[in-house]
C-alpha cells in the first residue's frame, strides 16, 4: 500500500511538473519553475541549474535558490570536467557522490563553500544531447532513494523538453521573417491537445506562413509501418498512405535520416511516390521531418500544385520551425490521450454501480464528461442501499486531471463507508471534511449534496455543502433545497447543518453539478431559471426522460461544447 501512495504521489508530481512546464515558453521561467518544483517534489533547500553556453562551451548557472555567495562568486561559471556537475555532463547519468566510489573528494568545494554536500547532479538532456545540469545539495547524511532517483531522471526528462521548447521558440521569434506572426502560429499550435484540432492548425499555418499554397501532414504508424496522410490541406486525400519498405529516394532518405529534402524530380522516387505526384500535380515538393527526442513521429510537406519551385532558405526555416513545434504538439496529445484514459478509467468508478431499491425508489441520471477544454474534473455520485432507506450523493471536487479524480475517490469511498455504519448526513459530512483537509492536494476543496431517505417516514434528511441547490418538485410546488454551509475542505471542525423535508410518494427530486447551470453559450450562462423551467415541463414524465432532456436541453444551449463535467440525478418516491 505504502508504494503505491509512493507512486501516486509521483504521478501527481509529474503531471503538475508538466502542467506548469508545458505553460511557459519563456526560458527564465521555464528554469525558475522546474528548480523549484523539483526542490519541492525531493524536500531540497538549495538547488541550481546549469545551463551550457554554446559559445564558450562552459556551464553557467542560469538559476538557483539558497546558494551561498562564496558558492556563485566561484562556481557560477565552470568547465564541462568540473566537479558534480562536470561529471554528470559528461557520463550523461546522475551522478550522486554519496553513492559511487570517488578517487577524489570532487564536492570539496561545496562542502567548503556551502556548508553541505552535494546531493544530486542530474543532466537535462535532449535529443541525446546534454543541455545543463540540475545539481541538489543537501546534509551528508541526506541519500536519494532508488525511487527518487528515477524521479530526478523523469522530472530532467520533462526539463529538457520543456528548455528545449523554450530554445526553438526563442530561435524561430528572433531568426524568421515576421516574428509575431510566428509567436501567434506557434501559441495556436500549443493551445490545444485535440489532436484533429493541432492538424488542422498546422496545415493551414504552415501554408500561411511559407506562403506555399498546400500543405500536409504523414503520421508515421510504427504498428504498421506506413506513413499515412492524416491532414491536408486542399486536394490531397486524407487516409493515402506509404509504405516505407516501398520509400527510396528521397522521400525515404527524409524519414530515415531525418532530414529536410527537396523533391525535384518524381522519377528518382519510389513508384507509389511519383503515382502520387503524378496524380495530384505535385512537381516539386519539400518534406520536413517532424522528430521528437530523436524518433519521426511524422512528415510535413509543402509544394504548389502544377509548379516547379525553388524552395528558399527562409521557407526551408519556417518550415523546420513549424515542425520543431508540431514534434512537441503531437507528444503532448499523445502523452494527453493517455493520462485522459487513465482518469476517465478510474472516474469511470466514481459513478455509482448500486442500483436503488426499485419498490421504493425510480431514478434517471446523466453523466457526461467534459471534453478537452478541461481534461476530467471531479463530479461523482452514489446510491447507498441501507436498512430502512436509501442514501445518495452527489458531489464535485474542485480542480482537474489525476488530482481530482483521486480526492474523488477519497470522498466517495469513505462516505459510503460511514454512511453504512449508520451516521446520520451532519455527522459524515463532519468527518468528510476532516479527511478532505488531511488528504487535499493544493487546498482542495469539495461541494457536496449528501441525504438519507427514510422509506417509513417519507422524510428526506440532507446536507447541502456549497453545492448548487437542489429542486424539489411536490406536486405543484418546487422547493428549493439550498445550501447555508461551506464546501467540505475549507474549515476545520466545522459543524455542518442538516435539515429535513417530506418526501412523498410521487415526489421528484433533481440534483445536478455546476457543469449544468454554468454551461455558457458566449457570455451567457444557461442558469437556474432555464433549468427550472425544463425540470417543470418534464416533471411528470419517467426519471430517466427528466434527467436526459434536461441534458439534451443544455447540449443545445451551448452546441455541444462541453467544458466541464456534468452530473444530473432525477430523484422519484414511488
Amino acid at each position: 500500500m505504502t508504494e503505491q501512495l509512493s507512486n501516486k504521489k509521483e504521478l501527481i508530481a509529474l503531471n503538475r511538473m508538466a502542467a506548469v512546464l508545458g505553460e511557459s515558453l519563456d526560458l527564465s521561467n521555464v528554469l525558475e519553475t522546474a528548480l523549484q518544483e523539483t526542490m519541492h517534489i525531493l524536500g531540497v533547500n538549495n538547488g541550481a541549474i546549469y545551463l551550457l553556453d554554446m559559445p564558450s562551451g562552459k556551464l553557467m548557472i542560469k538559476v538557483q535558490k539558497n546558494i551561498t555567495a562564496d558558492f556563485l562568486s566561484q562556481k557560477t561559471v565552470i568547465g564541462t570536467d568540473e566537479g558534480c556537475a562536470g561529471t554528470a555532463f559528461n557520463t550523461k547519468e546522475l551522478f550522486s557522490g554519496f553513492e559511487t566510489p570517488e578517487k577524489a573528494y570532487i564536492c570539496a568545494d561545496a562542502k567548503e563553500l556551502m556548508g553541505i554536500d552535494c546531493l544530486a547532479a542530474a543532466p537535462i538532456i535532449f535529443k541525446n544531447d546534454v543541455l545543463g545540469i540540475l545539481e541538489l545539495f543537501a546534509p551528508v547524511d541526506r541519500k536519494l532513494t532508488k525511487q527518487e532517483v528515477e524521479l530526478l531522471n523523469s522530472i530532467c526528462s520533462q526539463i529538457g523538453v520543456a528548455v528545449s521548447n523554450a530554445n526553438s521558440h526563442e530561435a524561430l521569434k528572433y531568426s524568421l521573417r515576421d516574428s509575431k506572426l510566428l509567436l501567434q502560429a506557434t501559441e495556436t499550435i500549443v493551445s490545444t491537445l485535440n489532436l484533429e484540432s493541432i492538424l488542422d492548425r498546422l496545415t493551414g499555418l504552415a501554408s500561411e506562413l511559407t506562403q506555399i499554397s498546400r500543405a500536409a501532414i504523414w503520421l508515421y504508424s510504427e504498428k504498421k509501418d506506413l506513413l499515412i496522410l492524416s491532414r491536408h490541406f486542399e486536394t490531397l486525400p486524407a487516409g493515402f498512405s506509404l509504405n516505407l519498405k516501398e520509400m527510396p529516394g528521397p522521400l525515404g532518405e527524409a524519414f530515415q535520416e531525418r532530414k529536410t529534402v527537396t523533391i525535384n524530380d518524381f522519377s528518382k522516387t519510389a513508384e507509389r511516390v511519383e503515382q502520387l505526384a503524378n496524380q495530384f500535380s505535385i512537381k516539386s515538393m519539400l518534406a520536413v521531418p517532424i522528430v521528437f527526442k530523436n524518433r519521426v513521429v511524422g512528415l510535413l510537406s509543402l509544394d504548389k500544385p502544377g509548379i516547379s519551385h525553388n524552395f528558399n532558405d527562409q521557407e526551408v526555416e519556417l518550415a523546420e520551425g513549424i515542425a520543431r513545434q508540431a514534434a512537441i504538439a503531437l507528444e503532448n496529445s499523445r502523452i494527453f490521450e493517455e493520462q485522459r484514459t487513465i482518469a476517465n478509467t478510474l472516474q469511470q468508478s466514481f459513478v455509482s454501480l448500486e442500483t436503488p431499491n426499485q419498490n421504493f425508489i425510480e431514478v434517471g441520471t446523466e453523466y457526461v464528461s467534459a471534453s478537452y477544454g478541461a481534461f476530467v474534473g471531479g463530479d461523482f455520485y452514489d446510491f447507498i442501499n441501507l436498512d430502512k432507506g436509501l442514501g445518495f450523493i452527489l458531489g464535485d471536487v474542485s480542480g482537474k486531471g489525476i488530482p481530482a479524480t483521486i480526492m474523488t475517490g477519497v470522498v466517495k469511498n469513505s462516505l459510503r463507508i460511514m454512511a453504512i455504519e449508520g451516521y446520520l448526513p451532519k455527522e459524515i459530512l463532519y468527518k468528510i471534511n476532516d479527511v478532505v483537509l488531511r488528504q487535499s492536494e493544493n487546498n482542495q476543496f469539495v461541494t457536496l449534496f449528501y441525504g438519507y431517505l427514510d422509506y417509513e417516514k417519507n422524510i428526506l434528511k440532507y446536507v447541502n455543502a456549497g453545492h448548487p441547490q437542489a429542486l424539489l418538485k411536490n406536486g405543484k410546488e418546487m422547493l428549493e433545497l439550498g445550501y447555508d454551509n461551506p464546501p467540505v475542505g475549507v474549515e476545520a471542525g466545522k459543524v455542518f447543518k442538516e435539515k429535513s423535508v417530506e418526501f412523498n410518494i410521487g415526489d421528484t427530486l433533481l440534483l445536478y453539478t455546476d457543469g449544468v447551470i454554468e454551461a455558457r453559450r458566449d457570455k451567457e450562462l444557461y442558469g437556474i431559471e432555464r433549468l427550472r423551467e425544463s425540470f417543470t415541463s418534464n416533471a411528470d414524465k419517467e426519471t430517466s426522460a427528466i434527467s436526459g432532456n434536461i441534458l439534451k436541453d443544455v447540449s443545445k444551449f451551448n452546441k455541444g461544447a462541453i467544458l466541464d463535467d456534468i452530473a444530473i440525478l432525477a430523484i422519484r418516491r414511488v
